[in-house]
């Protein structure tokens, strides 16, 4: 499947129904480098987005006053600031990063602003264009597919949910490594908080997260409780040795291997999601 700036939009969704199990293999095999920046926007819709709405970006970029300003403006030194398009204020990076968060908050202020919103940004900045990557993050919040948006909000809803299904995942899949943690006093919103918030983007080799991005755009979330069940399967031995101190290692191609080879289903997610819902709503 050539996915190239020469297809347009309704071509790609045409490819997409007609080889749907070819596209899904070639997508865990890793997007190359050189067309993630056209591929993910077509994976989650986000072309279409900025298609449909071509002078929005712009509109919100000239609203006056942001939401959340000043705190954007703090944190952007701290995203990725080893990366050459975001190491200091006069990179090109960090402009479009103010940019893209500023737009968001004028976008959807019952959201605004929250700091794994720019790890993820600053990711989409280095494969796509500033309004390119803004639809991207309009994507990935609002669809509901991905549904990032109930993370970032105020309160952060969505992550104590998400964390106690991973726990749940934790004590199916690996119930002696969840018993040795417990043990120890570590719960997973301890460790794997920010892997979920910043779906890896945060402190993970660039290379294992884009691959983790792949999928997730094309599959939505069963890959990231995957992915932090298989990061846990490959250095369990080194989990229950460490006190008190999570050391996971990294092989990109190890972990993804081991994650895709976990039979977590999306009616297992599904059925931890409604359980939960449930525990929280007044009876």
């Amino acid at each position: 499947i050539a996915m190239t700036g020469g297809v347009d939009i309704e071509d790609w969704e045409r490819t997409k129904q007609k080889q749907a199990a070819k596209l899904k293999s070639r997508v865990r095999k890793g997007i190359p480098d050189a067309i993630r920046g056209i591929a993910w926007p077509h994976l989650a819709g986000s072309s279409l987005m900025m298609k449909n709405n071509p002078c929005m970006y712009r509109d919100l970029l000239a609203t006056p006053h942001a939401p959340c300003e000043d705190t954007i403006s703090r944190d952007i030194g701290r995203t990725f600031p080893k990366h050459h398009l975001f190491k200091d204020a006069t990179s090109l990076g960090q402009g479009a990063l103010m940019n893209v968060l500023r737009a968001y908050s004028v976008y959807d202020p019952n959201v605004g602003y929250c700091q794994g919103m720019g790890f993820i940004s600053a990711l989409f900045l280095s494969y796509m264009p500033e309004e390119q990557t803004f639809w991207h993050v309009v994507a990935c919040l609002n669809q509901k597919k991905y549904g990032m948006a109930d993370m970032y909000r105020p309160g952060m809803p969505r992550v104590m949910e998400i964390m106690w299904t991973f726990d749940q995942s934790m004590k199916q899949y690996l119930p002696k490594l969840a018993d040795h943690l417990d043990a120890e006093g570590l719960h997973p919103t301890m460790y794997a908080t920010q892997w979920f918030v910043t779906l890896y983007s945060y402190s993970f080799p660039f290379e294992f997260v884009t691959r983790v991005w792949d999928i997730y755009l094309h599959e939505g979330w069963k890959i990231v409780y995957r992915v932090a069940l298989a990061l846990l399967t490959v250095s369990e031995s080194t989990c229950i040795d460490s006190k008190g101190h999570m050391q996971v290692q990294v092989h990109t191609a190890e972990v993804l291997a081991v994650a895709l080879e976990i039979p977590l289903t999306t009616k297992q997610l599904t059925a931890w999601h409604d359980e939960y819902q449930s525990s929280q709503t007044p009876h």
